[in-house]
């Protein structure tokens, strides 16, 4: 077979392989959504653990003001009541720092999953367009290739019919 007659054949496998990297890219692009959708949760699962946080000092502070002008002239009945409560929020604001920490990460750790859909969506586009180009050439050569044909039979009619007029010519 010719690289002329080998075209067609060319042509489909070029396009076979443009969509399968359509679909790649498209593939990459839902993964890149889906991190986006992780990253986003991330995000919003750190901003309530700062609210709670925030909540919490809050009430700790609230407490606090509380003992020293209020529950300053029963603070001898008070004190054991006092203490589990102060104890009680101490544990929940360090429990929720903790978690804060680990929400912290759990978003480090979805940016960087973003990131890396990112980039390989990036890659599956530039290998759609690759693919593309190469359709787009192949698709050229077929058709330069069909013209080259038509050319050179249209040359080869129109010199067998000068052929024939001078033989009729001579004859």
């Amino acid at each position: 077979m010719s690289g002329a007659q080998d075209l067609p054949r060319q042509l489909e496998q070029a396009r076979q392989l443009a969509r399968l990297r359509q679909l790649r890219e498209r593939t990459a692009l839902a993964a890149l959504h889906e991190a986006d959708k992780a990253l986003l949760q991330a995000e919003e699962a750190l901003e309530r653990r700062r609210a709670a946080l925030a909540r919490l000092s809050e009430e700790r502070g609230q407490l606090s003001q509380r003992i020293v002008h209020e529950c300053a002239p029963d603070l001898g009945r008070l004190a054991a009541y006092i203490g589990a409560m102060t104890a009680d929020l101490d544990d929940q604001i360090e429990r929720t720092e903790y978690a804060m920490l680990d929400d912290e990460e759990a978003l480090d750790e979805a940016r960087k999953s973003r990131e890396r859909a990112r980039q390989a969506w990036l890659r599956a586009s530039a290998a759609v367009n690759a693919a593309e180009t190469l359709v787009t050439d192949t698709r050229r050569a077929h058709r330069q290739a069909q013209e080259a044909v038509q050319e050179r039979e249209a040359e080869d009619a129109a010199s067998a019919a000068h052929s024939q007029r001078q033989q009729q010519e001579r004859g």
